[in-house]
């Protein structure tokens, strides 16, 4: 399993999880913004997982989830994650269908990259709903993590 990329996924689950307590601790922090943009964070990282390992994905890319079902929705991803890690060389490539059908393919270590680089643009947006609503956050950069 490639040590880097392992690395980034473990952060990406730590950060979203951290991101998940924060509205839990402050639940009107959980605005109509923050629920689009968690959800669609998570539901692309599953989206993009299922593409490497050959499956459906299970979710709609823009499928809203109850407050209370993101930790689990977030746990799935993390094994996801990693399974599709462990599956491949991450200088394979893989061919797939962009939602609306077009035909691409990818490397694999390009689809990891943007699968965490996805979900930590999504953070900074949802950090900055949540806080405006209330919510007392903290940082999820990765220097941050890595203290």
């Amino acid at each position: 399993m490639n040590a880097f990329f392992k690395d980034k996924i473990e952060y990406t689950y730590q950060c979203n999880k951290e991101v998940i307590d924060m509205m839990l601790e402050n639940p009107a922090s959980f605005t109509e913004r923050a629920a689009i943009l968690i959800a669609h964070s998570l539901n692309a990282q599953n989206l993009w997982c299922a593409r490497i390992l050959g499956q459906k994905h299970t979710q709609e890319v823009w499928q809203i989830f109850l407050l209370e079902e993101l930790h689990d929705l977030n746990e799935y991803n993390y094994t996801l994650n990693l399974k599709a890690l462990k599956k491949h060389p991450i200088s394979e490539s893989i061919s797939y269908r962009k939602t609306v059908g077009e035909k691409y393919t990818s490397k694999i270590e390009d689809v990891l990259f943007h699968i965490i680089n996805h979900a930590t643009y999504h953070r900074g947006q949802i950090i900055s709903e949540i806080k405006a609503n209330g919510a007392l956050v903290s940082g999820t950069d990765f220097s941050s993590y890595k203290r």
